[in-house]
C-alpha cells in the first residue's frame, strides 16, 4: 500500500469534525449537569444512609438509647424556656466546602422522606453551611425529632442547588400529604396542616404548640431568588404500613429516573465518542491508498472488452470524483481496467447496467484489498493473481 501526504483540507475538515463533536459533548454534559450529578449524589447518601443503619444495628442498644436520651433531655429543656430558633443562613454561593465522611457520620442521625415529590434526604442533628450542603439538617434551637407532645422540630435544606436536588420541590407538597422522619430505625410520621412563606428572619411562626407533636420542614424560596422562606408544618400521625409502601415505591420511582439519566448521559457520551472514533479512522484510513485492478470475463473465461465501471460512495449513491471529474475506467482488450490512487475506506464499483458491488479497505493496519459482497456475488465475483475478476 502507498502513503500520501496529508491533505491540508481533509486536516481542516478533521479538526472541524473533532470541534464540533467536543462543544457538543460539552454541551451536553453542562445542560445535563443537574440531573447527572444530582443522581450521583442520590447515589452516595443512600449508600452514607444504609451504612449508618448498618452501624446502628450493630452498635449497642445502649449508645442508641443514650443518643436518644441526650436529645429529649434538650427536648425538656426547650419545653420550658421555650423555642430560640436560629434563622439558617441559606448563601447562595456555588463554592462547595469539603465535608469528610467522618463528619458527616458524626452528625447523621437519620432521614427525611417525602413520598409526594420522591425524596428521601439524609438527616443531621445541627444546621450549618457544610451540612447544608449534604443534606437536611435540624434547625438550632427548635426541638430534636425524637417526637413526643410540646415538641416543635424545625428541618431545613437548601433548594435549587445545581449538584442536589434536597427541598427544591418541596412547594409542590399540599396539605393533607405525609412526610417521615426516620430517628436511627425509629419511623415518625407527620401529615402536613400549614403551609406559610415569611420574610428570612421571621421566626414568629416557629413556636411550641401545647399539647402537639409538629415538625416544619423549611426551605427558601422562590426558587433561585430566594427572598423568602417556605414553612410546611405536620402534625404527628401514626406510621402506617401503607406510608411504608409509598416510602418504598417513590424512592424505586427515583432511582429508576436516576438510572435512565446516567445510562442517558453515559450513552450519549459513548455515542459521541465513537463519533470521533469513526472521524479520526477515517482520515487516517484515506492517508492509505490503492489500486484496484478489474478483469472482466464472461462465464466461459472470454475477456471482455470496452466494458465501463464507475466508482461511487460506499452506499452507492454518489459518484466519487477526482477535481470534479466521477472517476470511470473502461475495460481494455484483454478485459482489464484500474483505478488508481484511491483513498483508503469502501466503495461501490458499478457497471454499465448500474449492478455494484462493494470494494475497499476497511482496516488501517489491512494490506490487501477485501470484497463485500452479497451471497449471490460471491458466485461470480472473486480475487485472482492481485485482481478483482467478474465473470459474468
Amino acid at each position: 500500500m502507498k502513503q500520501s501526504p496529508k491533505p491540508k483540507s481533509a486536516r481542516r475538515q478533521l479538526i472541524s469534525k473533532i470541534f464540533m463533536i467536543i462543544v457538543f459533548l460539552v454541551g451536553v454534559l453542562v445542560m445535563m449537569y443537574p440531573f447527572y450529578i444530582n443522581a450521583v449524589n442520590d447515589f452516595i447518601d443512600q449508600k452514607r444512609m444504609e451504612e449508618v443503619q448498618r452501624q446502628n444495628k450493630e452498635q449497642n442498644k445502649e449508645q442508641v438509647r443514650k443518643a436518644k436520651e441526650r436529645m429529649k433531655k434538650r427536648n425538656e429543656e426547650l419545653k420550658k424556656n421555650g423555642l430560640v430558633p436560629k434563622a439558617p443562613k441559606f448563601t447562595n454561593s456555588n463554592e462547595r466546602k469539603i465535608v469528610s465522611d467522618e463528619y458527616i457520620r458524626e452528625h447523621l442521625i437519620g432521614a427525611v422522606s417525602i413520598p409526594a415529590i420522591e425524596i428521601t434526604l439524609p438527616l443531621f442533628d445541627t444546621t450549618n453551611e457544610k451540612l447544608l450542603q449534604e443534606g437536611a439538617t435540624v434547625l438550632q434551637g427548635t426541638s430534636f425529632p425524637t417526637g413526643g407532645i410540646n415538641t416543635h422540630s424545625v428541618i431545613s435544606a437548601h433548594s435549587g442547588l445545581p449538584e442536589k436536588k434536597l427541598f427544591t420541590d418541596l412547594e409542590d407538597v399540599k396539605i393533607g400529604e405525609v412526610f417521615v422522619i426516620t430517628l436511627f430505625e425509629e419511623k415518625l410520621a407527620y401529615e402536613v396542616d400549614k403551609i406559610d412563606i415569611v420574610e428570612p428572619k421571621d421566626t414568629s411562626v416557629i413556636n411550641i404548640e401545647p399539647g402537639r407533636d409538629i415538625v416544619t420542614l423549611l426551605t427558601c424560596t422562590p426558587y433561585m431568588i430566594n427572598s423568602h422562606r417556605l414553612l410546611v408544618t405536620g402534625h404527628r400521625v401514626p406510621y402506617t404500613e401503607k406510608m411504608a409502601k409509598a416510602i418504598e415505591k417513590a424512592d424505586d420511582s427515583r432511582k429508576l429516573k436516576q438510572i435512565l439519566v446516567l445510562v442517558g448521559v453515559g450513552l450519549t457520551i459513548l455515542i459521541l465518542l465513537i463519533g470521533m472514533y469513526r472521524v479520526i479512522h477515517a482520515y487516517l484510513l484515506r492517508k492509505r491508498r490503492f489500486n484496484l485492478n478489474l478483469l472482466h470475463t464472461d462465464v466461459t473465461g472470454n475477456v471482455l472488452a470496452g466494458r465501463e465501471f464507475a466508482m461511487y460512495t460506499k452506499n452507492g449513491k454518489r459518484p466519487v470524483q477526482r477535481q470534479g471529474i466521477p472517476l470511470v475506467t473502461v475495460t481494455d482488450e484483454a478485459g482489464r481496467a484500474r483505478f488508481e490512487n484511491i483513498p483508503g475506506g469502501v466503495y461501490c464499483i458499478k457497471d454499465n447496467e448500474g449492478v455494484g458491488f462493494n470494494v475497499g479497505i476497511k482496516k488501517l493496519r489491512q494490506e490487501k484489498i477485501d470484497l463485500y459482497l452479497t451471497k449471490q456475488q460471491k458466485n461470480y465475483i472473486f480475487t485472482k493473481n492481485n485482481a478483482v475478476q467478474i465473470k459474468k
